[in-house]
């Protein structure tokens, strides 16, 4: 293993054990500085590797530290209008209050996705729906994609677009994949192949992940 990836993984068990023991996000890196926009070749390329050999994708493991006596309660100060909601420390909003500074820096990713966190104040919220909502633009078209997140499943997968291109780790700490009617537990290949699914879905919109299958059609063989 190289110097570079050691430093890596300690920083990222580091980065790891700051979230976790504030109940955060998981560690996939994130400097906070506009990052230059990958090709779509580029990512479409990485996530199919992905998919199609994921035990060659290095996974970390961030260590996980629990608070001793977690808050009961946390604060969330809306941006827009000032107004303060209280919320409990467990649970979706918690989460999202908790995250919000972090999953803010996802504007200054290579993929510069907008993340509005206004439903978590009671006064500019009229759906009482509390949600993230998401957006980006189509990596093949441009076209606007949008998304809401409801669960802390979601937050954590959020935290996944930090990732670096071409993908050669993944911080697989806290990320939870469900199978379709099974309670198998995944591999870690299982997981690196449902995250590229994931992220595939989000940065290509419906007509380009037809355009842009994530499984490759293979070459026809010539008849000998």
């Amino acid at each position: 293993m190289s110097e570079k990836s050691i430093l890596k993984k300690i920083l990222a068990g580091i980065l790891g054990a700051v979230f976790s023991s504030s109940g955060g996000l998981p560690a996939q890196e994130s400097t906070g500085k506009p990052s230059i926009p990958y090709s779509r070749e580029t990512i479409l390329d990485s996530l199919r590797k992905m998919n199609r050999t994921p035990e060659k994708i290095e996974t970390v493991h961030a260590m996980c530290y629990k608070m001793a006596m977690p808050p009961k309660t946390i604060e969330y100060s809306c941006p827009k209008c000032s107004e303060r909601t209280t919320y409990p420390y467990r649970g979706f909003a918690g989460a999202a209050t908790r995250g919000m500074e972090y999953l803010s820096r996802l504007a200054s990713t290579s993929f510069n996705i907008a993340t509005d966190f206004s439903s978590l104040c009671k006064k500019c919220n009229s759906s009482g729906t509390e949600e993230i909502r998401v957006s980006l633009h189509c990596q093949g078209c441009s076209k606007n994609i949008e998304w809401s997140v409801s669960t802390e499943e979601e937050i954590e997968l959020l935290a996944t677009f930090f990732l670096e291109y071409p993908v050669k780790e993944v911080d697989l700490t806290r990320l939870s994949f469900n199978l379709r009617n099974s309670d198998k537990q995944m591999t870690e290949a299982e997981k690196i192949r449902e995250l590229s699914k994931y992220i595939h879905s989000k940065v290509f919109c419906d007509e380009c992940c037809v355009k842009f299958p994530l499984l490759e059609e293979l070459p026809m063989k010539e008849d000998k």
